[in-house]
């Protein structure tokens, strides 16, 4: 059984958590909307406390609960966290045999969905791969989380989640002005391991050296890409301008139909100038200028 689109999905969900919880931090507009509305209810619940019949009671007190779960779990930015943390020993109990099968597992997708993504990232053909590398990074969280504590943690792949990935991108935008450091998120969700300890001063050196990596580059990546942005400029502006209409029917063009006519075994149509052919070219053609689009995001 194919898993690689199950752990997708699974990817993009817990991406989709992890983008939901940024955002609610972020916003201290919600966050005081949200602490309003609370102190509202819990006045007007306490009025109505003495004149509402038993029924009404109870469902307001069913209310009042469930607005505490979703302040212990929504508004503190806790959903993809509750999602990690659930109970799976229901399900799977931890022995030593399914903790190898969980490595095996998840090791080999994560593995897979990593080599997908990151051979994309920084090249011609990066479109999604950067926003589907946090989806990875929650996988990799959840991963750490259902390894039983015998079993050690791939030491490839969490050098590539550490090290590897933020050279090449240190931050990835995820929706607006939210934005994911997947070092932070490798510091705060996964245990530290011991043969590389994630320290303070570890990581404010790795920041600063990303920071000066990117900074010392930052010049030749914009000239690299004004000129790939000139290049696709100049082939949009030849190849997607409109056909010229076609011209009255020349007397040679009717011989030369009568002879294709005459040999059916000849194409009248060269495979070059198929109708196929110029709708495929011009649709890499666009998906090239949505790609450098978003490489020109997310430099500036």
């Amino acid at each position: 059984v194919d898993m690689v689109p199950l752990a997708q999905a699974l990817a993009t969900l817990l991406r989709s958590l992890i983008t939901m919880d940024a955002a609610i931090t972020s916003n201290s507009e919600l966050r005081r909307a949200w602490d309003m509305y609370r102190a509202l209810f819990k006045r007007h619940s306490q009025e109505q406390l003495l004149l509402e019949e038993p029924r009404e009671a109870k469902k307001r007190e069913t209310m009042g609960r469930m607005l505490v779960q979703l302040d212990f779990t929504l508004m503190a930015s806790r959903s993809f966290v509750m999602a990690i943390e659930q109970n799976f020993q229901s399900v799977m109990p931890v022995t030593e045999e399914s903790g190898v099968i969980v490595d095996e597992i998840f090791r080999s997708l994560l593995t897979t969905l990593y080599s997908r993504y990151s051979s994309k990232i920084n090249t011609e053909n990066e479109s999604t791969e950067r926003l589907d590398m946090v989806g990875v990074y929650g996988m990799y969280a959840l991963y750490r989380r259902l390894l039983p504590s015998h079993v050690e943690p791939h030491a490839k792949l969490h050098k590539s989640l550490w090290t590897v990935l933020p050279n090449m991108c240190p931050v990835i935008s995820l929706a607006g002005s939210l934005a994911f450091i997947p070092t932070d998120f490798i510091a705060t969700y996964c245990a530290p391991n011991t043969h590389t300890p994630h320290t303070v001063q570890s990581r404010l050196y790795e920041a600063a050296a990303l920071v000066k990596k990117w900074d010392t580059s930052f010049d030749t990546r914009v000239s690299k890409l004004q000129t790939e942005v000139r290049h696709w400029l100049a082939l949009a502006d030849s190849d997607l301008s409109p056909s010229p209409p076609t011209s009255a029917t020349h007397p040679s063009d009717v011989t030369t139909r009568d002879q294709q006519q005459q040999d059916p075994t000849e194409s009248s149509i060269s495979e070059e100038d198929h109708p196929i052919s110029n709708v495929e070219d011009k649709a890499t053609l666009i998906l090239r200028g949505l790609t450098l689009a978003n490489c020109c995001s997310i430099t500036l």
